[in-house]
């Protein structure tokens, strides 16, 4: 795997690499896109899991069962999330990686290692549900989850759903005080923030 990773970061660097695996129609099959950034995560995740595996077979990986087949899962989770050019193909590459993660915490373990990854097990689960909750939002707002889709059509959005089709920079827009005219917040922020205050409290002297 880690001659196919550097061979995918040679011919990367010279543009990208599309592939649609599967005799689908449009839209349905699962789309693999390779660039210089994917290439190169892709190469340091498989080098890091090298020496990790090479790590856990000094012993490690006999105090839990089925480690290899749990660990190998995980790193195809991993390198899909890297590779894919979907954002439901990274939802289920996540799911995948994070299954294979439970089994790797909870297998052979015990007391304290139980309970704390049944906590992790629960906050994943809840952030994997607001993920998927998300995706149907933009599914609905975009029609289409394939990235290169989602860049152009987010361009295009109505300026009445830039507020969901766009995130917003770290200013609160849950409030209704009027900001001062002096911020140039762009966010649509309503209510002035400490750094707004300041900034009001300059432009009144």
């Amino acid at each position: 795997m880690l001659v196919v990773a550097v061979l995918l970061a040679t011919d990367a660097a010279t543009g990208r690499i599309e592939v649609y695996l599967g005799d689908w129609p449009a839209r349905l099959g699962i789309a693999l896109m390779v660039d210089r950034l994917s290439a190169l995560m892709l190469l340091v995740g498989l080098l890091l899991a090298a020496a990790c595996l090479l790590h856990a077979c000094a012993g490690w990986d006999r105090r839990a069962p089925h480690f290899h087949a749990f660990f190998q899962f995980q790193l195809m989770g991993l390198n899909g999330a890297f590779l894919t050019g979907d954002m439901f193909n990274l939802f289920v590459f996540f799911e995948v990686l994070l299954i294979a993660s439970y089994g790797l915490m909870l297998s052979g373990g015990r007391g304290e290692r139980m309970r704390a990854g049944l906590h992790y097990v629960a906050f994943n689960v809840t952030a994997s549900a607001l993920f998927l909750i998300a995706l149907g939002l933009l599914y609905g707002l975009l029609g289409t989850l394939n990235m290169a889709e989602m860049a152009v059509r987010v361009a295009q959005a109505p300026v009445q759903d830039l507020t969901i089709s766009r995130p917003q920079p770290g200013c609160c827009w849950w409030c209704s005080a009027p900001r001062p005219r002096c911020c140039r917040c762009t966010s649509g922020c309503l209510r002035p923030t400490p750094m707004h205050r300041r900034r009001w409290r300059h432009c009144s002297r």
